[in-house]
């Protein structure tokens, strides 16, 4: 299941003309961006650039590919 109709990640997922804040870091699996609507300021959120309907495992290779983002 790739997208779903009416699902905030997923239409903002689709947009080509995301602010940069909706898109502070691009992998193949996440986008980085900022919450909005929270009472905590500077939030951030990690949306999966699939549609996801239950909690998944972060297999060893989206580990990696977080991880090099993170630490470079």
């Amino acid at each position: 299941m790739d997208r779903v109709s009416g699902c905030l990640s997923c239409d903002r997922n689709e947009l080509t003309d995301r602010p940069v804040r909706e898109q502070i870091l691009v992998t193949e699996f996440w986008r980085l961006a900022h919450a909005f609507g929270t009472p905590i300021p500077g939030w951030l959120v990690l949306p999966p650039l699939r549609h996801r309907t239950v909690r998944v495992r972060i297999t060893q290779r989206i580990r990696t590919g977080l991880r090099s983002h993170a630490s470079g």
